[in-house]
């Protein structure tokens, strides 16, 4: 059966800040009926130099939903990116950092939108971007950071897109 989303996960030296995106990925699949069924995190670590791979792959062997896969030598940013989507089995992709956070509801609430909007293309949901240490808002959404107009469109709502 094919899996809904995607969590695509390109990794690169994340061994201090993957385990708490993981956490937060995890605990929202709890409140979800069938979650490794509708739901499959895909991780790539670029030849890390830290313990990153091992880190994923302690979470790899405790939950069935987690891919892991680490590249033979570094690749590069984008390839990594590319390599992540190409492991995955979901009809829907959702590229996360490796230092992300997922509020509590993200998934439930992007899943809803794919049931109500199957057909849709892309969806930028609201976010908010801290600094390192948490102490400050950096943006609210690389959309909006690069919208072109970006006073034009609502950023208090999800955006959605058919293609």
């Amino acid at each position: 059966m094919q899996k809904i989303i995607s969590i695509c996960i390109p990794t690169y030296n994340g061994a201090k800040t993957i385990g708490k995106t993981l956490d937060s990925i995890i605990q929202n699949t709890r409140s979800i009926n069938d979650a490794s069924k509708k739901l499959e995190i895909v991780l790539t670590d670029d030849c890390s130099t830290d313990d990153t791979y091992s880190v994923i792959k302690k979470y790899a062997n405790k939950y069935d939903f987690l891919k892991t896969s680490r590249n033979e030598k570094n690749l590069g940013m984008d390839v990594n990116f590319h390599r992540a989507a190409m492991n995955s089995s979901g009809s829907f992709i959702w590229f996360s950092g490796q230092d992300d956070v997922f509020l509590e509801g993200s998934i439930s609430h992007i899943l809803g939108i794919i049931k109500k909007y199957p057909k849709i293309g892309l969806i930028d949901v609201n976010y908010s971007q801290y600094s390192e240490e948490l102490s400050r808002n950096v943006c609210d959404s690389m959309f909006h950071r690069q919208a072109y107009e970006p006073y034009k469109i609502d950023f208090n709502h999800d955006l959605l897109f058919k293609n």
